[in-house]
Protein backbone atom coordinates (compact mmCIF):
# COMPACT_ATOMS: atom_id res chain seq x y z
CA UNK A 1 0.00 0.00 0.00
CA UNK A 2 1.26 3.18 -0.56
CA UNK A 3 1.71 6.40 1.38
CA UNK A 4 -1.29 7.96 0.67
CA UNK A 5 -3.89 4.73 0.79
CA UNK A 6 -2.21 4.24 4.14
CA UNK A 7 -3.06 7.35 5.65
CA UNK A 8 -6.68 6.81 3.73
CA UNK A 9 -6.94 3.88 5.72
CA UNK A 10 -5.52 5.00 8.91
CA UNK A 11 -8.15 8.36 8.57
CA UNK A 12 -11.35 5.37 7.96
CA UNK A 13 -10.15 3.38 10.70
CA UNK A 14 -9.88 6.34 13.56
CA UNK A 15 -13.26 7.79 11.69
CA UNK A 16 -14.70 4.41 12.58
CA UNK A 17 -13.49 3.95 15.72
CA UNK A 18 -14.90 7.28 16.64
CA UNK A 19 -18.46 6.74 14.74
CA UNK A 20 -18.54 3.09 16.37
CA UNK A 21 -18.71 1.53 12.72
CA UNK A 22 -16.31 -0.43 14.22
CA UNK A 23 -14.10 -2.17 16.55
CA UNK A 24 -10.67 -2.18 18.45
CA UNK A 25 -10.81 -5.74 17.89
CA UNK A 26 -12.25 -5.97 14.40
CA UNK A 27 -8.93 -3.71 13.53
CA UNK A 28 -6.68 -6.03 15.32
CA UNK A 29 -8.41 -8.77 13.60
CA UNK A 30 -7.76 -7.02 9.87
CA UNK A 31 -4.14 -6.00 11.53
CA UNK A 32 -3.38 -9.09 12.26
CA UNK A 33 -0.61 -10.77 9.22
CA UNK A 34 -2.41 -13.84 10.28
CA UNK A 35 -5.69 -12.67 9.37
CA UNK A 36 -7.57 -14.55 6.71
CA UNK A 37 -9.93 -13.08 3.43
CA UNK A 38 -13.00 -14.20 3.05
CA UNK A 39 -16.24 -14.75 1.52
CA UNK A 40 -19.04 -15.06 2.86
CA UNK A 41 -23.01 -16.47 2.02
CA UNK A 42 -25.64 -14.96 3.82
CA UNK A 43 -27.93 -17.50 5.20
CA UNK A 44 -30.27 -15.93 7.07
CA UNK A 45 -30.80 -12.28 8.97
CA UNK A 46 -33.58 -11.12 10.84
CA UNK A 47 -33.51 -7.93 13.80
CA UNK A 48 -33.00 -8.38 17.07
CA UNK A 49 -35.67 -5.29 17.93
CA UNK A 50 -33.22 -3.20 19.24
CA UNK A 51 -31.46 -0.34 17.94
CA UNK A 52 -28.15 1.37 18.94
CA UNK A 53 -27.12 4.89 18.01
CA UNK A 54 -29.35 4.44 14.73
CA UNK A 55 -28.32 1.06 13.59
CA UNK A 56 -30.30 -1.91 13.75
CA UNK A 57 -29.35 -4.80 15.89
CA UNK A 58 -29.21 -7.91 13.41
CA UNK A 59 -28.89 -11.31 13.81
CA UNK A 60 -26.63 -13.32 10.63
CA UNK A 61 -26.18 -16.65 9.89
CA UNK A 62 -23.04 -16.49 7.23
CA UNK A 63 -21.87 -19.58 5.45
CA UNK A 64 -18.04 -18.56 5.03
CA UNK A 65 -15.75 -20.29 2.49
CA UNK A 66 -11.96 -20.28 3.45
CA UNK A 67 -9.46 -19.94 0.71
CA UNK A 68 -9.31 -23.71 0.92
CA UNK A 69 -12.86 -24.28 -0.27
CA UNK A 70 -14.07 -25.48 2.87
CA UNK A 71 -16.87 -23.98 4.26
CA UNK A 72 -18.39 -23.24 8.19
CA UNK A 73 -21.71 -21.47 9.81
CA UNK A 74 -21.18 -18.76 12.03
CA UNK A 75 -23.89 -16.47 13.51
CA UNK A 76 -23.09 -13.43 14.47
CA UNK A 77 -25.02 -10.24 16.03
CA UNK A 78 -23.93 -6.71 14.74
CA UNK A 79 -25.22 -3.18 14.52
CA UNK A 80 -25.97 -1.97 11.14
CA UNK A 81 -26.10 1.32 9.99
CA UNK A 82 -29.54 1.79 7.89
CA UNK A 83 -28.33 2.12 4.72
CA UNK A 84 -26.39 -1.25 4.71
CA UNK A 85 -29.11 -3.48 5.37
CA UNK A 86 -30.35 -4.32 1.83
CA UNK A 87 -26.82 -5.82 1.77
CA UNK A 88 -27.44 -7.97 4.69
CA UNK A 89 -30.44 -10.33 3.27
CA UNK A 90 -30.68 -14.09 2.45
CA UNK A 91 -28.47 -14.83 -0.77
CA UNK A 92 -26.38 -11.77 -0.81
CA UNK A 93 -22.23 -11.97 -1.21
CA UNK A 94 -20.22 -10.12 1.93
CA UNK A 95 -16.24 -10.19 2.40
CA UNK A 96 -15.34 -11.28 5.89
CA UNK A 97 -11.89 -11.23 7.64
CA UNK A 98 -11.12 -13.57 10.55
CA UNK A 99 -7.96 -15.39 12.65
CA UNK A 100 -7.39 -19.18 12.31
CA UNK A 101 -7.45 -19.49 16.31
CA UNK A 102 -11.39 -17.92 16.40
CA UNK A 103 -13.22 -18.40 13.01
CA UNK A 104 -16.62 -17.28 14.94
CA UNK A 105 -15.53 -13.54 15.41
CA UNK A 106 -15.79 -12.15 11.51
CA UNK A 107 -14.79 -8.79 10.83
CA UNK A 108 -17.78 -8.26 8.38
CA UNK A 109 -16.88 -5.58 5.50
CA UNK A 110 -20.32 -4.14 4.38
CA UNK A 111 -20.62 -1.20 1.34
CA UNK A 112 -21.77 1.48 3.43
CA UNK A 113 -19.04 3.93 3.64
CA UNK A 114 -16.15 2.25 5.25
CA UNK A 115 -17.68 0.00 7.93
CA UNK A 116 -15.79 -2.76 8.70
CA UNK A 117 -17.67 -4.22 12.44
CA UNK A 118 -17.27 -7.43 13.61
CA UNK A 119 -19.80 -8.68 16.95
CA UNK A 120 -19.98 -12.41 17.64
Amino acid sequence: MDADATDVQQAQTLYGLATGTTTQQAVNVTNDPNHVDAQGVIISSRPTGTMVDGKTEMELHIMVTRPDGTQYEAAITKNVPQVALPQLVAGSIVQVSYLPTDEQYLVLSINAGTIATAMR
